[in-house]
């Protein structure tokens, strides 16, 4: 493949109506995470339709609580460009509330901006992978919505996941899962692929960042050469 045909390559690519990508370590709900949503949100149609997937905290008792708050929070502190805001609750496979299951993803296809955040890198990598749920999103993002990723759902974006319970909480050694890997799937594909390179975000995040009061945890975010898994 020649230079010049990777250029008009990465300038095809940029020129289509690719969304805007935002990824949070922590702190979404914070001030910080209200100026990036501004900045977002000023770009977009008013009002904004925003999903909310709860796919990263699926396996969780509270999960439709931990989607509501972010919901909230866009309701009250956005207030001046009046966002419609959806829960998404594509928890798991194989169940009602599958990510597979149509009636259930609908929201996603008129959203102009997804969430998706706290929870388990491994467990929304296992839900998600293949999934109606991810196919939409990511022909949404190419045809212009936003897509913000926040904790979990940041890690488990990247080419190679990182298992935090798994390691963090069960004390297994470290390693690198397969990730879902969305950054070639947006207009940063050719990019990567002309530098050899995969990203891998490891987002650096504190409980007291989310208001908690107490470190938690805390990694580099880098951007690396291909891993093997």
């Amino acid at each position: 493949m020649t230079e010049q045909t990777d250029a008009g390559k990465i300038r095809f690519a940029m020129s289509e109506q690719w969304g805007l990508v935002a990824l949070f370590g922590s702190g979404e709900t914070t001030v910080i995470g209200q100026r990036v949503f501004d900045w977002l949100l000023r770009r977009l149609p008013i009002p904004a339709h925003a999903a909310i997937l709860e796919t990263p905290a699926g396996f969780e008792l509270n999960s439709t609580r931990v989607a509501e708050r972010i919901g909230e929070f866009l309701e009250r502190h956005l207030q001046n460009f009046s966002p419609r805001v959806t829960i998404v609750p594509a928890c798991k496979r194989g169940t009602p509330l599958s990510p597979d299951e149509p009636g259930i993803v609908s929201p996603l296809r008129t959203a102009d901006l997804i969430f998706l955040g706290p929870g388990s890198p491994v467990y929304a990598v296992r839900q998600l992978q293949d999934s109606l749920a991810w196919r939409v999103l990511t022909a949404r993002h190419r045809l212009g919505a936003a897509i913000v990723l926040a904790s979990s759902a940041a890690v488990a974006a990247s080419a190679c996941a990182l298992p935090v319970y798994e390691i963090y909480k069960v004390g297994e050694d470290l390693h690198w899962k397969a990730g879902l890997d969305f950054f070639r799937r947006t207009a940063y594909r050719w990019f990567l692929c002309r530098i050899g390179t995969t990203l891998m975000a490891g987002p650096s995040w504190t409980a007291a960042a989310a208001g908690w009061g107490r470190p938690a945890l805390s990694c580099c975010t880098p951007c690396c050469p291909r891993a093997q898994l």
